[in-house]
Formats: structure tokens, C-alpha cells, sequence
């Protein structure tokens, strides 16, 4: 029968408390309406219904206290509970229960045996969560209602450094700043009201370190409708806190510098084309506020400058965009007055800023005030018309001289012939207005190439034979006029002024340097000689340190990388892999019985192995990867940004291919020579190069015990030995025993 059948009619029913019944009248199994002299009247369950004495209910040992609990629950006008424990019958709780405002009392009895199974998982699933909290990374605490703590973890104690002991009740709050404890708890108060997170910055006094602040997020915990505490988490995070104090007070600083230095400064966004931000000595020099050239648009940024400059942000961004850290750009522009007038500035310009592509976002200007100066120029050039034309023929010199010199330094730091070239261009392009051209020899034909041409114009021939130019029959300079009046180099197609230059240092002839002059110059020839010497001896020791380099990274027997290069670029790949999140594979490679293979055919036909075997893998791997010989007749790959399955398709294919590879010593066939690969892959196989290698070459000793002839994969570290299964072996070869490292590895 349900609960709803025995109840007793409506007007029969108890008035019962409901803050303090509610909850046990959800699931009650029997209740009882006790009288004072002790009568229990049934009101849910089976017939009979006829009242029985208190103590027939309850166990015998339990009979005193539940009279007396009953007594005080008429009394106190509380709730009382007991827990009644039978020897031959399930577990109870006994709930009395004040009824009204009489002197009745409701007796709620429940049977328990079935929540002992339900209350130990719960009680389990506290301890987890208690331990989860006791070693949680941040502080957590809990408060009651009235936020006496308590409970604190660990954490909590490191960040405070105080004792739980110290921590309970009002102690945790004691060592807050009083104004950031009173701020706290009326954000407590809210919270509670709103039933909503808060988070508060405070500052908390350390017994060890001081001051410290904290970010303290708190949530309020309600059961039942009523609020029984707060839930909270503490984070330190005086580090950020002084790193903001830090920029802030920088910031001011230099806001303090820049307002008071007698330049004017201005920051351009490149991207919104606005001047983002300028100093006071804009106003000064200019009459404009600074509030007016931020709020101004590009409209306003452009009537600030002469028409015929072309500085202003829409113009220069293209020029901008090429600028490097640390480069500065100096221009002179006309910009207007407040009062209309034109005002000459020097401007000096760099890059301030870069987006997250790194391109350049902002650039910082510095400019001063130079119309007076400029106005002096003036003055001074109109009365000394040929003072200053001998001052600019000297100044063009000087430029020369300059400009060879920056070339000359240029040369020394280039690493390729790509980069002397285009050094050598700029300088030309400085010192000669018009076209020209530079041949360098190829001593395998015996002619000159054209290396790089500057200039709108073409001509010159592609190719010249030495032959056809005079200065290399000669031996020395050699140019002519417009015109027939000397004898002109076969390899040009015109007759307009020019001038060819040999390039030859140490003794060895380099190349040929061409370019068109001026006819009313008459330092051309001087001029090309000395830009002849400077660029031959740049080349000459280009060459010479290429040669050098070279010979420092590469193996002289087979032309791979050596062991040495590849140990250094397989770190940088592993950094450079780090930073975009991608794997990089490496593929160790070891000939099948190379030792038999020397023995049998000769180390002149093992050296013709090893270079057809290297020529091959140089030729077949992707650019941007690194074939290296590793010792002897192993091998290495370096596969940067290639998982494990693209490593091992492409080892796969090595090892088909290299079995069928053609190989002929002295007019007869030596061949096929097969190999045994080993792939790992990081940073699955291994944290850093060493124990990559380390890995892959385990994998290459496995794949030497499985057979031969086939690619093993690595295992991470730490696991057992893989299965067969892992092996891929490619088509069956029947290969011998092995009986040293050429047995083990050979």
C-alpha cells in the first residue's frame, strides 16, 4: 500500500515544523504520533492502527533514550534523532519531531540496512575528493556562512604560510590588508545574494616573504535554500602584479622622456595608416596638439606634407615593410605649419613594432626641425654656385668611396655567391646610373656567363668568349667613346660609352665587370678599376671561404654532410620543430655485408659503392632534407616536418630502390647491394638528437638480426622489445648470417 493510501483523512493531519520535518517526511517508512504519557498512534503503514507504548517500537537498549529524546524534543521544540540498532532486525533511525504547537510529538522511523552500501561509496567518492583538494596546485579553502575557514589544502598553506591550526575560524583572514578584507567580504555578501562567482585581487602579509598578492575567486555553497559557507581558490600572483607596476612605471618614464626631448617623436600604425601616438614637440615645432594629430585620419596626415613628397603612410608603407630590426631610414620632408607655413624636418625612421606574422606594424619617427638650416643651404649655394658644384663632384667621391667601402664590407659577410651578387649590384647601382653587367668564368667551357645585369637596357651578350673583349686580351681596363674613335668589344651591340674591367686577384681570372658610363666623366676608368679590384678580391675570398666551409661540413669521399654537421642540424631542427609543434624523423641506413662486399670486390669498388649509394640519396630526398654518412658504411637522414608513417614509406622506397640500383665497377656489374634501415621519430623516440639516433640505430640493429634488407621502427623508451609485426620487410631476399658489427650492422 502507497504512502499516499495510509495516511490518515486531511483533517486528521499532523502540523508538522516544516524547516525541520520536511526532509523526513520525503521517504519515511513508518510515522507515529506520540502523547505525552507515551502512546504511539500509527499514521502510515499496514492495520492495525491501534496506539502502541513508545518503548515496544525501539530495541531494548535503546528504549531510555528514545523516551528521553522524546521528552526533549516536546521540550526544546527540536528535532531528535537516535540511531536504533537491532539484533535480529535491520538498522533505524528514529526522527522525533515536534508537532505544532501542542504537546505532541511525530516519531519518523526509517530503515537504513539499504543506504550502508550507498553511504560507504559516498563516503569513498569524500575521501577522493578530499585528497584531490589536499594536493590541488592552487589554494582552495572553505568557509562557513559567518566565513570562519573551515578547511584549507596545502597550497593553501605554502601561498600563506600559515598553519591550518592558525588558519580555522577567523585566523586565515587576519594577515589580509584591512581594506581588501573588507572589500572581500561585502563581494561574500553579494555573491551570496546574487548566488554568483566573484574574483578579488588582495594583498596578503607573509610571515617569509612579506606582502604578497593574490587572486582569490570564491563561490557561496547554499543547501537546502540556506547558505552554509563559501568554496574558494587562491593564486599568488605578486609576479604579474610587479611586472605591470614595472611597465607602468616604464611607460611613465619614457612618456616623461619623450615629452621633454627637444625632437619630435610619432608612432605610425602602418596597417590604419594613423599616427598613433606624438609628443609635445610636434605642438611646438608644428602648432598642432597631439590629441589633434591622433584623432586626425589619413585625409588630415596627408595636408600636413608638401605635394611633392612622397612620405606620407600610404606611399611608404611598400618601403617600410622592407625595413629590418634596427635599420634606420633619414629623409628631409616639408610639412605644413599650423599658421600655413612650410617647416623642413629631418626625419629618421625605424621599426617599432612587428604583427604576429612578423611583418612590420608600426614604425617609430624621429625628426627635427631643419629649416633654418635648410634656408642657410639655400642662401649659401645661391651666392657659391661653384663652391657647391665642386662640393658635390667631392661629395660624389666621397660617395664612392663610401659606397665601394660598404660593398667591401658587404662582401665579407656574404655566404654565397647569391648574396655577393646582389651586394655587388647595389653598390653598382650607386655608383654607375646606368646599365651594366657582371660575367663570371666557367672553366669547364671556357667562357663567361652573364652572373647579374642591372639596368632597363640588354647589351651585352649572354655569354662572351674571351676573345670577343679586349680588357680580357689585354689583360687591363679597356672602353671607348660614342662613336668609332676606338676599338669596341665584339660582345656589345652598340655604340654608346662604356667601359669593361677584368676581374682577377691571386693570380686567377675571375670574370669581367661591364658597365655604360657618362661621356663627361672622366674618372670612369679609374673608378672601374678600383670597383674591378674590390669586387674580385670580394669573390676571391668568397670562394675561398665557401671552399672552406665546405670543406669543414660535407665528407670528402662521398660529398654527404658529415656526422659533425648533422649532430648541429639535427638539434636545430628539433628546436625549430618544438617551436611549430611537428615531428621530425630520422632514418639510420647500414650497407648488408659491406666487409664481404670489400673483400670480395676491393675498397676501390666499396668507395664506387658508397658514392653511387650517397649520390642517390642526396638526389632522392625532399628539399629541406639532410642525407649525412654517419661512419663508415652507415648512413643517416635527417626528414624534418615528417611523421612516423611518412618516415617509414619513404625508407620503405629507399630499400626497394637502392636493391635495384646499378652499380658497375671497371666495366662489370658489382651489384646489388642492399641495406637495413632503422626509423625513429621524435619526440616519440627520443627527447633529444643523441637518444633519436640512439633509437633509429637500435631499430638498424634490429632490422640486421630480423634478416637484412628491411626497415625496423624504433621503440619508445622504456617498452619491451616490438613484435615482428613491427618490421616491414620488404620483398624476401635470402641473406646470411651475420658475425660481427658488418655482421651486426654489416
Amino acid at each position: 500500500m502507497g504512502h499516499d493510501e495510509a495516511l490518515p483523512p486531511a483533517s486528521h493531519q499532523p502540523e508538522v515544523d516544516a524547516t525541520s520535518a520536511t526532509t523526513w517526511m520525503h521517504f519515511p517508512d513508518r510515522v507515529y504520533r506520540v502523547t505525552p504519557e507515551g502512546l504511539a498512534s500509527p499514521l502510515n503503514g499496514e492495520p492495525p492502527r491501534r496506539p502502541v507504548r513508545l518503548d515496544v517500537l525501539v530495541p531494548a537498549r535503546d528504549q531510555a533514550e528514545a523516551v528521553s529524546l522524546c521528552s526533549r524534543a516536546r521540550r526544546s521544540r527540536r528535532p531528535q534523532t537516535l540511531h536504533l540498532r537491532a539484533d535480529d532486525g535491520p538498522d533505524l533511525e528514529a526522527r522525533f519531531v515536534p508537532e505544532g504547537e501542542g504537546d505532541g510529538v511525530l516519531l519518523f522511523l526509517r530503515d537504513l540496512s539499504d543506504l550502508t552500501e550507498g553511504e560507504d561509496a559516498l563516503r569513498d567518492q569524500l575521501r577522493e575528493s578530499q585528497a584531490l583538494l589536499r594536493r590541488a596546485p592552487v589554494g582552495i579553502f572553505r568557509t562557513d556562512a559567518l566565513g570562519g575557514c573551515v578547511f584549507v589544502n596545502e597550497r593553501w598553506k605554502e601561498l600563506t604560510q600559515i598553519g591550518a591550526a592558525q588558519a580555522l575560524g577567523d585566523g586565515w583572514a587576519e594577515p589580509i590588508h584591512p581594506d581588501d578584507r573588507a572589500h572581500l567580504f561585502r563581494l561574500w555578501e553579494a555573491s551570496a545574494e546574487e548566488g554568483r562567482e566573484v574574483t578579488a585581487e588582495i594583498r596578503f602579509q607573509t610571515a617569509q616573504d612579506g606582502a604578497r598578492h593574490m587572486l582569490t575567486s570564491a563561490a557561496p555553497i547554499f543547501r537546502e535554500g540556506e547558505l552554509t559557507g563559501y568554496l574558494g581558490v587562491l593564486v599568488d600572483i605578486t609576479e604579474r602584479v610587479e611586472a605591470e607596476r614595472q611597465a607602468e612605471a616604464t611607460q611613465t618614464m619614457m612618456r616623461r622622456v619623450t615629452d621633454t626631448t627637444p625632437l619630435i617623436i610619432f608612432i605610425t600604425d602602418i596597417e590604419t595608416e594613423r599616427v598613433v601616438y606624438v609628443n609635445r614637440e610636434f605642438e611646438r615645432v608644428l602648432g598642432y596638439p597631439p590629441e589633434e594629430m591622433t584623432q586626425g585620419g589619413d585625409a588630415f596626415w596627408r595636408a600636413l606634407h608638401h605635394e611633392a613628397y612622397d612620405g606620407v603612410p600610404g606611399t611608404v608603407r611598400h618601403r617600410v615593410r622592407a625595413l629590418h630590426d634596427g635599420e634606420v631610414v633619414t629623409r628631409n620632408a616639408m610639412m605644413r605649419h599650423a599658421s600655413g607655413q612650410w617647416r623642413w624636418l629631418r626625419k629618421h625612421t625605424t621599426v617599432f613594432t612587428r604583427d604576429d606574422d612578423g611583418q612590420v606594424a608600426q614604425v617609430l619617427t624621429t625628426a627635427e626641425d631643419i629649416t633654418a638650416q635648410r634656408e642657410a643651404e639655400e642662401r649659401v649655394s645661391a651666392a657659391h654656385a661653384d663652391a657647391k658644384q665642386k662640393a658635390q663632384e667631392l661629395q660624389r667621391k666621397n660617395h664612392s668611396v663610401e659606397v665601394l667601402h660598404e660593398m667591401s664590407e658587404l662582401l665579407q659577410s656574404c655566404n654565397d655567391r647569391e648574396e655577393a651578387l646582389a651586394a655587388i649590384v647595389t653598390a653598382m647601382k650607386q655608383l654607375f646610373d646606368r646599365a651594366g653587367a657582371i660575367h663570371l668564368f666557367d672553366t669547364e667551357a671556357g667562357t663567361l656567363p652573364v652572373a647579374v645585369r642591372w639596368g632597363e637596357e640588354d647589351p651585352s651578350d649572354d655569354v662572351i668568349r674571351p676573345e670577343d673583349c679586349w680588357a680580357l686580351r689585354r689583360g687591363r681596363p679597356h672602353g671607348a667613346r660614342r662613336g668609332p674613335s676606338r676599338l669596341r668589344c665584339r660582345h656589345l651591340h652598340h655604340d654608346r660609352s662604356y667601359m669593361c674591367a677584368p676581374l682577377s686577384a691571386a693570380g686567377e681570372r675571375l670574370g669581367l665587370l661591364y658597365v655604360e658610363v657618362d661621356e663627361a666623366d672622366d674618372h670612369a676608368e679609374s673608378l672601374a678599376r678600383t670597383v674591378a679590384d674590390g669586387v674580385a678580391l670580394g669573390l676571391c675570398n668568397l670562394q675561398l671561404r665557401t671552399t672552406l666551409r665546405e670543406q669543414a661540413v660535407r665528407e670528402p669521399l662521398t660529398g654527404l654532410y658529415n656526422r659533425r654537421h648533422m649532430e648541429a642540424t639535427l638539434d636545430r631542427e628539433l628546436h625549430q620543430a618544438d617551436r611549430r609543434g611537428s615531428e621530425v624523423s630520422v632514418v639510420m641506413l647500414d650497407v648488408d655485408h659491406f666487409k664481404r662486399f670489400n673483400d670480395t670486390h676491393g675498397h676501390e669498388a666499396g668507395d664506387v659503392c658508397l658514392r653511387k649509394l650517397a649520390h642517390h640519396l642526396g638526389a632522392s630526398t625532399r628539399r629541406g632534407d639532410i642525407a649525412c654518412r654517419f661512419g663508415g658504411e652507415e648512413f643517416a637522414l635527417i626528414l624534418p616536418d615528417c611523421p612516423l608513417d611518412g618516415a617509414l614509406a619513404r625508407a620503405e622506397a629507399f630499400c626497394a630502390e637502392i636493391r635495384k640500383l646499378p652499380l658497375m665497377y671497371r666495366g662489370r656489374d658489382i651489384g646489388p647491394v642492399t641495406v637495413s634501415m632503422g626509423v625513429a621519430v621524435w619526440p616519440a623516440h627520443g627527447e633529444d638528437g643523441d637518444a633519436l639516433v640512439r633509437s633509429a640505430d637500435l631499430a638498424l640493429y634490429r632490422a640486421k638480426r630480423r634478416g637484412r634488407n628491411q626497415v625496423a621502427v624504433a621503440v619508445a623508451p622504456g617498452d619491451l622489445d616490438p613484435v615482428d609485426a613491427q618490421t616491414t620487410s620488404l620483398s624476401p631476399v635470402e641473406i646470411e648470417p651475420a658475425n660481427d658489427r658488418d655482421q651486426a650492422t654489416g
